[in-house]
């Protein structure tokens, strides 16, 4: 059985060291805001599984099949 560490394999203290370093002295001795940046999507072609109708006529939708897929966006 092997034990589970707490690092990543890849880590490089010293890399580390130098990037707190670099953020250190952005924040505090150049006054500058850090931001930090995120990106995520969603599929624009979502399906629905349900709709509303009156009682006994059937519902209709519309699908754009000639849809790219994604819209990516940025958040900070």
């Amino acid at each position: 059985m092997l034990k589970k560490t707490l690092t990543h394999p890849k880590s490089d203290p010293v890399k580390r060291a130098e990037f707190q370093n670099q953020l250190f002295h952005y924040q505090q001795l150049e006054q500058r805001n850090i931001i930090y940046i995120d990106e995520s999507g969603f599929a624009t072609d979502a399906p629905r599984d349900y709709s509303y109708s009156l009682k006994g006529t059937r519902s209709y939708g519309v699908k754009d099949w000639h849809n790219k897929g994604r819209v990516n966006a940025i958040g900070a």
